[in-house]
C-alpha cells in the first residue's frame, strides 16, 4: 500500500473521529441550552403567535359569511370555531366537549334536586383576550370576536387533555409542547410563564433532569458513536491488519457499554428504551438494548470477516492443529449466534407486545421491522462466517458451497424464516392460553367491581340526605323519594334498572319483603347497607336498605334495588373512551366468544360460536391442572376450570391455510430482502454490474420480480382496506337503518320531541339500544342533545352536547338520510 493512500485512510478515519468528538461536545451543551425555562417558554409563546394568527383568520373567514352553514376548508383538528348570529349558535367548526354552549344572558337559576348544576355555559366568560380555560376534559386558548353586535365568534385552540382532575396530558405538538411539560394555570405553579401579546396565559414546568436528555442531545450523542465507530470499521476495511482488528472490537464494544448507560438513564424517556414496550433483563433490559447488542453482534461478525484472510493464513502457518481450531472457532460462533437468536427472540416475543409477523403487529409495525432487520444483520453475520468455513469445507469435502450466491442466501432466509415463525407461533398460542386463564377468572367474578365502587362513594351521602326524610311526609312521596335518589345518586347507571320502595317502621308485610330480598345476599364491605346477590342466569344485583326519621317523628325504611338491564356487550360510546367497556369489565376482543357453565348447564354467553346448553363433548376433555385448549371443527377452544362447579370456555376461529402461508411469504420475502445486499461482497466492485447477456437477464429478472412482489403486495393491501371500509359502512347503514326503523314504529304520530317526556324517550332508547348493542343518542333541529342512552358522557363533559358539524350540515342543510 502507498504511503499516500495509506495518509489518505487515516486522514478519513481521522476526520470521522473529531466530527464525533465535536457531536460528543455539542451534545453536553445543547441539552443546557435547551433545559433553560425562558428558552422553552419564548418558543412555545412564538408557536403559539403562529397558531393564533391561523385562527384569526378562521374566524374571520366564519364571521364574514352570512349563510346558515359556513364550512371551514382544510380546518385543523386542533381547533374550534364557533359561530353565534344574535346570541344563537348558528355554525360551528368541531366542538367543545361541554354540555351547556349557550352564551345567551339569563339568571343563574340552581335547581333543588342538582344544586351544584348551573345553567350558565362556560363560554359566557370568553372575552376579546386570548385566556387559557378548562372545557370539559380539554384545555384551550380561547378568545371572543363579535360585529355589528350580530354576529360573533368564539375561537379556540386545543393546548392539552385532562382526562383526570389537575392533570394535563396529550400536549398539541403543534404548539411547541412536549409530555414532560406540566402546564398550570396562572397562581398554581410557579414555573415559567408563557406570554401572548403581553398577556399571561398559563404557567409551564420543565425538568432539567429530564431536558439534559433532551431529543436533540440523545440524537448529536448516537451520531457520535456512529461516526467512532465507522471510522474505526472503515480504517480496518483499508487496512486488514491486526492492529486496525483489535481497536475496531474495543471501539464497538465501548460503543455498546455506552449505549447502555445511556440507554439506562432513557427509560422513563423514550418508548425505545421503556420496560413499557419490552420488560427484558440484564443485556436485553429494553427494546431499544436489544437492537444495540444485535447491531454490535453483527459488526463483530463482520470485523472477523474482514479479517478472513488473516485468520485463514494464520491457521495455515501453524499446521493442522490450527486450522482444525479455525474450523471449530467459527462452528462455534454460528451455533452460539443461532442459540443466541432463538432465545433473545423467545423472550421477546414473551416480553412484549411486539410480533415479528408483520400482520399481527397492531400498532407496532416498526417495532416489528427494526427487529427482524437487527436479526437479519444476524443472519447476514452466520452466513459470513459460513463463508469463512466454505474453503475448509471444500478442502475436506470436495464440495463446491458457495455461501454469498443466490441460492444459499435463499435456502438461510427460508430457515430464517421458519425459525422465526414456529417460534413465534409456539409464544403466541402460550401468551394466548395464558390470557384465555386470566379473562377466564375475570369471567367468573360476575360483580361489577366498578358500580359497587360507585355505590360505596354514595352510600353515607344516601343515608345523610336531607330531603328524603321531608319527601317521606308527603302524599306522594315514593315517586319524590325515587326520583331524587335516581337523579341524585344514581343518574348515570344506564345498564341497571334502580328501583326504590318505601315502607314505614310498622308495616311488617313490606319490611318482611325487605328483609327476604337482603336475605342470602353478600355486604359490599364490613357494615355496608348494601348487599350483592345473584339471579339464576349469573347476573349480580344489589339491594341497600336504609333508615330515616321524618318531619312528623316517624321512621321510614327505604329499600334501594340496582338489577342488571339486558347486556349490550361492549358496544356503545364506551368503546371509545375506555377500549371497548366500561371500567371493571371485562373486554374481549371481537374474535373471541365465550361460555360459562354452572353445574353443567350454559349461565351465559357472548359471540358467535354455537355453545351447547349442556356442558358435553368436546368441552368435557381436561388435564389435572384445570385448563386445556384444543382445536375442533376450525375453532380453537380454550377450557379452564374457575371452580369445582363451573367452567369457562372461551373460543376462537382457527388461522386458515391462506393465513398461515401469506405470514410465511411475507416473512420470507421481508428476511430475503434484508440479505441480498451480502451479494455485494462475492465479487469485486468493478465486475458486480459487469455489461454480460447473463448479468442484464439476472438484473432484469430480479428487477421484475421485485416490482411485481410489491405491486402485488400493495393492490392486495389497498383492496383488503377497501373491502374492509365498505363493509363497515354497509354494516354501519343497515344498522342505523334498523334503529330508524324500530324507533319509528313506536313513535308513530309524534310531530315534535316534546310530545313525549324525556323519561320516556330514554325507556325507548335503552330498549333499543339494549337489542342493537349500542349508544343511542337523539339532537334536537338546532343539533343540540335531547336524550342520549349515555347521558353521563355529556353530563361529564366527555362528549360535546353539539352534534358532529359535518353529520349535521350533512343531515339539516343537505338533507341527507344518514351521515357515517
Amino acid at each position: 500500500m502507498s504511503n499516500n493512500r495509506k495518509h489518505s485512510f487515516y486522514g478519513r478515519a481521522l476526520l470521522m473521529v473529531l466530527l464525533g468528538v465535536l457531536l460528543l461536545g455539542a451534545s453536553l451543551t445543547v441539552g443546557r441550552i435547551s433545559a433553560r425555562p425562558e428558552k422553552v417558554a419564548a418558543r412555545i409563546a412564538g408557536r403559539i403567535d403562529k397558531r393564533v394568527k391561523i385562527l384569526d383568520g378562521f374566524m374571520e373567514q366564519m364571521a364574514s359569511s352570512t349563510q346558515e352553514w359556513t364550512h371551514l376548508e382544510k380546518f385543523p383538528d386542533d381547533m374550534v370555531v364557533y359561530r353565534y348570529v344574535c346570541d344563537t349558535l348558528q355554525c360551528w367548526n368541531n366542538r367543545f366537549p361541554i354540555i351547556n354552549d349557550d352564551i345567551r344572558a339569563r339568571m343563574r337559576v340552581q335547581r333543588i334536586i342538582r344544586p351544584e348544576f348551573e345553567i350558565t355555559s362556560p363560554l359566557n366568560g370568553v372575552g376579546e383576550q386570548l385566556r387559557f380555560l378548562n372545557l370539559g376534559s380539554k384545555w384551550y386558548l380561547i378568545k371572543w370576536s363579535g360585529r355589528d353586535n350580530l354576529v360573533e365568534t368564539i375561537g379556540a385552540v386545543e393546548v392539552c387533555s385532562s382526562p383526570s382532575e389537575g392533570v394535563c396530558e396529550n400536549m398539541n405538538r403543534k404548539l411547541g409542547l412536549k409530555d414532560n411539560y406540566e402546564i398550570f394555570p396562572i397562581g398554581l405553579d410557579s414555573g415559567e410563564t408563557v406570554f401572548h401579546d403581553g398577556i399571561p396565559l398559563f404557567c409551564i414546568h420543565t425538568n432539567a433532569s429530564e431536558l439534559l436528555n433532551s431529543f436533540m442531545e440523545a440524537l448529536l450523542r448516537w451520531l457520535a458513536l456512529l461516526l467512532f465507530v465507522t471510522a474505526a470499521i472503515y480504517l480496518l476495511a483499508c487496512t486488514r491488519r491486526w492492529p486496525q482488528f483489535f481497536l475496531a472490537l474495543a471501539t464497538i464494544g465501548c460503543s455498546y457499554v455506552l449505549s447502555h448507560v445511556w440507554g439506562n438513564s432513557l427509560q422513563n424517556k423514550s418508548l425505545f428504551f421503556s420496560p413499557a414496550l419490552y420488560a427484558g433483563q440484564g443485556l436485553w433490559s429494553s427494546f431499544g438494548m436489544l437492537i444495540i447488542l444485535n447491531i454490535c453482534i453483527s459488526l463483530n461478525c463482520f470485523c472477523i470477516f474482514l479479517m478472513r484472510r488473516r485468520f485463514l493464513m494464520l491457521a495455515k502457518r501453524n499446521g493442522r492443529g490450527a486450522e482444525l481450531c479455525y474450523s471449530l472457532f467459527i462452528i462455534a460462533e454460528i451455533v452460539l449466534l443461532i442459540c443466541y437468536t432463538v432465545f433473545s427472540i423467545r423472550d421477546l416475543l414473551l416480553n412484549s407486545g411486539i410480533s415479528l409477523e408483520l400482520q399481527w403487529s397492531r400498532g407496532g409495525l416498526g417495532y416489528s421491522l427494526m427487529a427482524l432487520l437487527s436479526y437479519s444483520l444476524i443472519m447476514a453475520g452466520i452466513v459470513m462466517l459460513l463463508y469463512m468455513l466454505s474453503p475448509r469445507i471444500r478442502n475436506i469435502s470436495g464440495i463446491k458451497f458457495k455461501a454469498l450466491s443466490l441460492s444459499s442466501l435463499a435456502l438461510v432466509s427460508l430457515l430464517f424464516t421458519a425459525v422465526i415463525f414456529s417460534i413465534s407461533l409456539k409464544m403466541r398460542l402460550d401468551k394466548e392460553s395464558s390470557k384465555a386463564e386470566v379473562w377466564a377468572n375475570r369471567l367468573a367474578v360476575d360483580r361489577n367491581l366498578s358500580l359497587e365502587l360507585q355505590i360505596r362513594s354514595m352510600e353515607d351521602r344516601i343515608a345523610s340526605d336531607s330531603f328524603i326524610p321531608v319527601f317521606a311526609d308527603l302524599e306522594d312521596a315514593v315517586t319524590l323519594i325515587s326520583a331524587e335518589v335516581r337523579e341524585e345518586y344514581f343518574s348515570n347507571l344506564n345498564d341497571y334498572y334502580v328501583e326504590v320502595s318505601v315502607c314505614s317502621n310498622d308495616d311488617r308485610e313490606c319490611n318482611a319483603m325487605f328483609n327476604s330480598k337482603l336475605a342470602g345476599g353478600t355486604p359490599l364491605a364490613p357494615g355496608s347497607r348494601f348487599f350483592c346477590n345473584f339471579d339464576s342466569n349469573g347476573r349480580s344485583s344489589y339491594a341497600g336498605t336504609f333508615l330515616y326519621i321524618s318531619r312528623a317523628g316517624k321512621i321510614v325504611r327505604m329499600l334501594v334495588e340496582i338489577s342488571s338491564k339486558a347486556s349490550k356487550d361492549e358496544g356503545g360510546y364506551y368503546s371509545i373512551f375506555n377500549s371497548g367497556g366500561k371500567p371493571g369489565e371485562v373486554t374481549l376482543p371481537e374474535i373471541y366468544s365465550y361460555a360459562k357453565f354452572i353445574d353443567g348447564k350454559l349461565a351465559s354467553y357472548k359471540g358467535n360460536y354455537a355453545y351447547p346448553t349442556i356442558y358435553a363433548e368436546p368441552f368435557t376433555l381436561m388435564d389435572a391442572s384445570g385448563h386445556e385448549s384444543f382445536r375442533d371443527n376450525g375453532y380453537l377452544h380454550f377450557i379452564n376450570r374457575v371452580s369445582e362447579n363451573e367452567v369457562v370456555v372461551i373460543s376462537r376461529r382457527t388461522r386458515g391455510v391462506l393465513s398461515i402461508l401469506t405470514s410465511i411469504l411475507s416473512l420470507y420475502a421481508a428476511v430475503l430482502l434484508m440479505l441480498l445486499p451480502l451479494l455485494v461482497l462475492r465479487r469485486k466492485r468493478n465486475n458486480l454490474f459487469r455489461r454480460t447477456f447473463k448479468n442484464r437477464i439476472g438484473i432484469m429478472l430480479t428487477v421484475t420480480v421485485s416490482l411485481a412482489l410489491i405491486v402485488l403486495a400493495g393492490v392486495s393491501v389497498k383492496f383488503i382496506f377497501d373491502r374492509n371500509s365498505i363493509d363497515s359502512a354497509n354494516m354501519m347503514s343497515e344498522k342505523i337503518s334498523a334503529i330508524q326503523n324500530i324507533i319509528e314504529s313506536r313513535s308513530q304520530g309524534l310531530e315534535r320531541l316534546g310530545d313525549v317526556e324525556k323519561s320516556e324517550w330514554l325507556n325507548l332508547l335503552q330498549d333499543v339500544a339494549a337489542t342493537t348493542r349500542s349508544d343511542i343518542s337523539i339532537f334536537n333541529p338546532k343539533g343540540l342533545i335531547h336524550v342520549s342512552t349515555a347521558g353521563e358522557m355529556f353530563s361529564n363533559s366527555l362528549l360535546s352536547c353539539r352534534m358532529d358539524g359535518e353529520a349535521y350540515h350533512s343531515i339539516i342543510q343537505n338533507h341527507q338520510r344518514i351521515c357515517i
